[in-house]
């Protein structure tokens, strides 16, 4: 059994079957990047197209199993740069134009299978056109406010005889002018609300060759405010200043004016409103009006609300104000005055009983620039000023007046000397120190008396302290800083403490050996250690009776030894710990023992013992005194 293969085999004179194709633009504009498609009715040989530039190899494209391949690149041909179709018989390359003044010549060249290889090519020339555009200019902001008229324009740059349109509103072109190289045609748009987000397109044609570049109008509608930029207004007269909306106006308004002075906020002013027009009238103008005063206004159109504004500067012609004054004594009498003028050109005279003074060897004047300090309207500001000086050589009794005069008219100012101003100044100084010897001899009396008065509470501590038996005595509690401690009153029984600046309590040695018995009694002491049991441990017997403690105890303190022996301190909770107690004072206590409150002073019942706690516990923590009301009356 025989297969039958089919070979094909292609003959010269078969050659003008085979259909190759090469398709691309007609025209180019020089920079710009161009697509080229190449393609035969039969595979080619090898799967492999060449694509030829002006004579020259741009790039090799095979197609694989694995897709299109650059032979230029060694590598897989990227989505912008190259492709070949899947059956092998169309394959494309972009190619980028950067020639002038020439034609591009594009051919593709395919080799296919017969008794000799047999090569074939097609080529496209395309024209590279001169010029570079279009490019739209809106001549200003990229918003056009509605109600103003703006003219944009569509430029191309070209030695070339183009056709140029615009294609935007209801706009007629005219034909484009030349300047130059650059050809421009010109809309001119009188902005309407309405127009916003329309399109406008500008096209240029070159015979079969058509371009364009397109912009969208941003319209928006806030009203154009108009105004004076600048008013004068004179002292005592009145100051009018107006502005007015115009524009694409629908529901539109003003809000108040606001005064400023370099920037800093004095006040707002409502103004008087008629129709599209605002007027403020400030009466009687003065100093205190003068700054930048803002108009603002707005317009609400498709749901938005646009705002704009409008600032008019007020100069005030107004008398010199005099913002402060001093007189100086020391080295020489001199007096000095801070003012503030507009005009700024001010006379400054100085006078004594009517008579001028000349700037001669007993007066001399000066002046020079000053930052001064005013108030406007209640806000101070700081603005530029001026210092004047009278100095005076040999000082006169009697008063000083300064005049200063501008174009609008004249501020005078007092100054008063007295001669006996030094004898005035020794009476005050007798005075004080007639004082401060009041002020001595009182404390004086007062240390005395209190010194007594601790002298004879030592004695008495003495011979109370020699009269009595060793016992536990209970001293009020020093008052601290802003604290006053709840047992700070001596008279409720508690004795005064003579060193209450040393504080309550004390800490004393482990041996308890340097302290005297007249230490001991004057103020009460504390002990403390880390561990009491650890104390106990080290002096049994010498010290402690432990012969209630049991056989098993967590302190490792042996039981048993001395027992009920006179002058032996004993635990009478046994081995038992205890965790807390709480003590006010003498038979106002509680004692907890392991986690049982087991004891209490006297009178307080078994059952209320907890409660006693938590009552003696809050009290000294708020330092605050508790009172509870008696159930019942005792009687003999």
């Amino acid at each position: 059994m025989y297969n039958t293969i089919s070979l094909f085999i292609l003959t010269q004179a078969c050659a003008l079957c085979i259909n190759i194709n090469i398709h691309g633009p007609d025209y180019v504009r020089n920079g710009e990047h161009i697509w080229v498609n190449c393609s035969s009715d039969i595979v080619p040989s090898g799967q492999y197209t060449e694509f030829i530039v002006n004579g020259g190899t741009l790039d090799s494209l095979e197609r694989r199993a694995m897709g299109c391949f650059s032979a230029i690149k060694r590598a897989r041909c990227s989505s912008n740069m190259c492709h070949c179709s899947p059956d092998a018989k169309q394959y494309a390359i972009r190619v980028h134009v950067h020639q002038q003044f020439q034609d591009l010549k594009v051919e593709c060249s395919m080799k296919f299978k017969s008794q000799k290889p047999l090569f074939e090519k097609r080529a496209k020339t395309i024209r590279v056109l001169d010029f570079s555009g279009p490019i739209i200019d809106i001549n200003g902001s990229e918003i056009i406010v509605a109600g103003t008229k703006r003219t944009i324009s569509c430029n191309v740059i070209t030695t070339l005889i183009l056709q140029m349109y615009w294609k935007c509103l209801t706009i007629i072109s005219s034909p484009p002018q030349r300047n130059g190289l650059t050809l421009s045609i010109y809309a001119h748009i009188a902005a309407k609300s309405l127009d916003h987000g329309e399109s406008c397109t500008c096209i240029v044609q070159y015979e079969n060759f058509v371009t364009s570049a397109s912009i969208m109008l941003n319209i928006s509608s806030p009203p154009v405010v108009q105004g004076s930029k600048t008013v004068v207004c004179n002292r005592t007269s009145d100051a009018r200043l107006q502005c007015y909306l115009s524009g694409d106006l629908h529901y539109y308004g003003f809000i108040q004016w606001i005064h400023t002075i370099n920037g800093k906020f004095i006040r707002k002013l409502d103004g008087t409103t008629h129709g599209n027009i605002s007027t403020l009238l400030l009466p009687s103008c003065s100093y205190e009006d003068f700054g930048n005063y803002t108009c603002i206004a707005w317009n609400e159109n498709n749901h938005n609300k646009y705002w704009s504004n409008k600032t008019t500067s007020l100069t005030v012609r107004d008398l010199p104000v005099i913002a402060n004054t001093d007189i100086i004594t020391e080295p020489e009498l001199q007096f000095g005055l801070i003012y503030y003028s507009i005009p700024t050109t001010v006379n400054i005279q100085w006078f004594q009983y009517g008579e001028k003074l000349e700037n001669l060897t007993s007066y001399s004047f000066s002046s020079s620039k000053q930052h001064v300090h005013l108030q406007f309207h209640g806000i101070h500001i700081l603005c530029d000023g001026y210092r004047s000086i009278l100095k005076i050589a040999k000082p006169l009794y009697g008063e000083y007046i300064a005049v200063l005069k501008n174009e609008i008219g004249e501020t005078k100012h007092e100054f008063k000397w007295k001669s006996n101003e030094i004898a005035f100044g020794f009476h005050e100084l007798m005075w004080g120190l007639t004082g401060v010897v009041i002020f001595i001899a009182t404390a004086g009396i007062m240390g005395i008396f209190m010194k007594i008065r601790i002298s004879r509470g030592i004695e008495n501590n003495l011979n109370f302290q020699n009269n009595t038996k060793p016992a536990a005595i209970y001293y009020a509690a020093p008052e601290e800083e802003n604290n006053v401690h709840l047992y700070n009153d001596a008279e409720n029984g508690f004795r005064q403490s003579i060193n209450a600046s040393m504080g309550h309590y004390e800490e004393i040695p482990d041996n308890y050996q340097d302290i005297n018995r007249l230490e001991i009694y004057e103020r009460p002491y504390e002990i403390v250690t880390a561990d009491l049991n650890e104390v106990i441990k080290l002096r049994v017997p010498d010290k402690f009776d432990t012969a209630n403690y049991t056989t098993v105890h967590s302190s490792s303190i042996s039981p048993g030894y001395i027992k009920k022996f006179i002058g032996k301190y004993q635990d009478e909770y046994g081995s038992k710990n205890i965790k807390n107690v709480v003590g006010l004072r003498a038979r106002i206590y509680t004692t907890q023992v392991d986690d049982e409150i087991t004891k209490a002073a006297k009178r307080i019942e078994r059952s209320k013992t907890v409660r006693s706690s938590l009552r003696m516990t809050r009290c000294l923590n708020t330092q605050k005194a508790i009172y509870r009301p008696a159930n019942s009356c005792l009687g003999e």
